[in-house]
């Protein structure tokens, strides 16, 4: 009996552990999602400020 209470108590403890790992990979997971779209948003708002200059200058060119 007291074999068992044991094994379950370890069994427990592993699977804490797991769990543990599972969840700071989640988070990592959410971290590298966040820094992405902060990143893909900046260029793109680089972009199209150079876009929007370039097409100020295209018309100006055209007058």
């Amino acid at each position: 009996m007291d074999n068992s209470t044991n094994r379950e108590k370890i069994l427990i403890e592993e699977l804490k552990i797991l769990q543990g790992v599972i969840n700071r990979m989640a988070q990592n997971s959410l971290e590298c999602k966040k820094w992405t779209l902060a990143l893909v948003v900046g260029v793109l708002s680089l972009k199209i400020e150079a876009i929007s200059h370039l097409y100020g200058l295209c018309v100006l060119g055209c007058c």
